[in-house]
C-alpha cells in the first residue's frame, strides 16, 4: 500500500536528489525518499540495539563492581592528605598559579 503525500526540500536537497534520479540510481523522486526512509529506519533500529547492548554492558559492570561507601573513603583520603603535607612545607606543590 502506498500512500500520496508532498514534501518541501531545500534547493540543495532537491537538486542531489534529481541528480541521483537523472543519473539512474532511482527510478524515480518517489523511490528515492522511500530508500532514505528505509536507511533512517535501519539506522535508528541500530543506533537502538547499540544503546541496548551498552545499557546491558553498563549493568553488568555495575552488578560487578564493588561500591566502597564514602563514610569509609573520605577518612582515609583525608588522613593521606594530612600526611602529605606533614611531610614538610610542600603546600606549595598544590599552589593553583
Amino acid at each position: 500500500m502506498t500512500v500520496k503525500t508532498s514534501i518541501s526540500l531545500t534547493d540543495q536537497l532537491h537538486d542531489k536528489a534529481m541528480q541521483l534520479v537523472q543519473s539512474g540510481a532511482y527510478p524515480h523522486l518517489s523511490a528515492l525518499v522511500q530508500q532514505a526512509m528505509r536507511d533512517l529506519l535501519s539506522a535508528e533500529a541500530a543506533r537502538e540495539a547499540r544503546l541496548a547492548l551498552l545499557r546491558v554492558e553498563l549493568q553488568r559492570r555495575m552488578d560487578a563492581t564493588e561500591f566502597i561507601p564514602a563514610e569509609e573513603v573520605f577518612p582515609e583520603t583525608e588522613a593521606e592528605f594530612a600526611a602529605l603535607l606533614a611531610e614538610g612545607d610542600r603546600s606549595d606543590k598544590f599552589a593553583v598559579e
